[in-house]
């Protein structure tokens, strides 16, 4: 079965997307051939590129050689080839269809003239000459370094496979040949290939070292969440020795077919990010505006923390390797600290949480576990740091008390609640993100006292039926995985209002 075709002219590769060829001979009127065969006539359909050089071809009169290769589906293995000597284009058409079934692509017909059979030679006679021992090839490469065990990645979050782990070094040795050992090891050479999901190709690496044994660190991030291919070989790298290993994602205990499914759900329900029993309602908040605003940046941000460990989201970067390396350790299967109020926390939330988390801490590490409180409060100063860098918002300002709730104090005045109400309403309406900052009580309709704790933040999505009376406020917010109805009088309100922080 084919899985990939390839047409390599003038040292670049097409991806062929149709292929057809034929050759004929004339017949006599009793159906024998009576002359000579036709030369071959390729019919090729290719991906379009910007270059041209195709066409010049088709324009010109200049015979070129080269080869169609036919891949199995794992894009490695060859299934067939064919290569074409001295022939001419004689056809080229280039064409776009927009409704997007196929892309812009190329058309060429290419002609191989009739190969003309040599005349035969009488044959000098041949000389007995000593037979040469057949020359050796690389057959079997293992690995010696026991490898290391993470998530199969097959959605159910408890398979586990083997494979390598960034920044750990494995040797690999040459076990068999298919004749005799070689008398200089020095002439086995060794090769990384793997697929770069960045690029969307795949890359062929020769390595320095000879030998027959390596010693591979693995520390290119573009390796990771892809089988790698460790090749050895004398002279011959597409068929000699080849070993196909794991590279673990960074964050290799979380298993990546979840990742993807929730990450699916919050397409369509944003408000589903959740931080469980952490304290890290700061990032939900944030995250949870990336979501809604542009779920492409947040998928690939979520994505790329997951896989390589490094991401970035508009002004925002984070790099697992500058502090955050003991992340990588968290097992959300065998943690018995990983946050589970109710349900576990969802995947895609606990890292993007936890790396903004404890990027933002600065020297104080926060490990994501469900024990922890003042590592993982999130001050206004940071929310704002992050609404502008990650939300790409030009204009953040703070409006919030961090020492005293908001409308209790004497000079507030009794009805500075509805005011606060219709103000953060009024920047709803305007398109502004506003990020609240209460107790919790308020959730529960519970009044505080006037020094209450300062536990949460929540993203406003504006008054019920936009309407705000004297004796009630009814509103709605985001917290924890959903919408919440907030339904509360002025004096709960009051006792459990920091005030709020918003943006633009």
């Amino acid at each position: 079965m084919v899985g990939l075709g390839v047409l390599k002219l003038d040292n670049k590769e097409y991806r062929l997307l149709d292929f057809n060829y034929n050759s004929s001979q004339r017949v006599d009127v009793t159906g024998k051939p009576s002359g000579m065969p036709s030369g071959l006539v390729f019919d090729l359909k290719i991906e379009s590129d910007s270059d041209t050089s195709l066409l010049v071809w088709a324009l010109g009169d200049e015979a070129k050689d080269g080869v169609i290769t036919f891949y199995k589906p794992d894009g490695i293995s060859k299934f067939k080839e064919i290569q074409f000597k001295k022939s001419y284009c004689i056809f080229h058409n280039e064409k776009f269809e927009a409704n997007g079934t196929i892309p812009m692509h190329q058309i060429l017909r290419i002609v191989e003239p009739r190969r003309e059979n040599p005349k035969e030679e009488i044959a000098p006679p041949k000389k007995i000459v000593k037979q040469e021992k057949a020359e050796t090839k690389v057959k079997t490469i293992k690995c010696i370094t026991k490898l290391d065990n993470g998530s199969a990645n097959d959605g159910t979050g408890t398979k586990l496979q083997e494979g390598m782990v960034f920044g750990k070094t494995y040797e690999f040795k040459v076990t068999d040949y298919t004749e005799e050992i070689p008398d200089n090891k020095s002439t086995i050479n060794w090769m990384v290939r793997y697929h770069n999901s960045s690029e969307n190709k795949w890359i062929d690496k020769k390595l320095s070292h000879v030998g027959d044994s390596l010693n591979f660190t693995v520390n290119d991030k573009d390796m990771c969440g892809h089988f790698v291919y460790i090749r050895a070989f004398i002279k011959d790298s597409e068929n000699e020795g080849e070993i196909k290993v794991w590279k673990h994602n960074r964050f290799r205990w979380f298993d990546r077919t979840k990742i993807k499914e929730e990450l699916q759900e919050r397409k369509i329900k944003p408000y589903l990010a959740n931080q469980n029993d952490t304290p890290t309602c700061g990032m939900a908040a944030v995250i949870y505006l990336l979501a809604k605003k542009d779920f492409d940046k947040y998928e690939d941000f979520v994505l790329q923390l997951h896989q390589k460990g490094v991401a970035k989201c508009n002004d925002y970067t984070f790099d697992v390797s500058t502090k955050s390396s003991h992340l990588l350790e968290m097992n959300p299967t065998t943690n018995k600290k990983y946050p589970n109020y109710l349900v576990k926390m969802p995947y895609c939330d606990w890292i993007a949480f936890s790396c903004i988390r404890d990027k933002e801490n600065g020297v104080i590490n926060y490990s994501g576990e469900n024990d922890e409180s003042f590592a993982g409060s999130t001050v206004p100063r940071e929310l704002m740091k992050l609404m502008k860098e990650i939300l790409g918002l030009k204009s953040v300002i703070d409006n919030t008390n961090v020492v005293f709730n908001k409308g209790t104090l004497p000079w507030d005045g009794e009805d500075s609640s509805s005011h606060e109400v219709a103000k953060m309403q009024e920047l709803y309406l305007k398109g502004y993100a506003v990020i609240m900052l209460i107790n919790t009580n308020m959730l529960y309709k519970k009044k505080s006292s006037l020094v209450s704790s300062i536990e949460h933040w929540v993203v406003f999505k504006g008054v019920i039926d936009g309407t705000i009376t004297w004796d009630e406020y009814d509103f709605k917010v985001f917290s924890w995985g959903e919408i919440k109805k907030v339904i509360v009088n002025p004096e709960v309100f009051s006792s459990n209002f920091y005030g709020y922080v918003y943006g633009k």
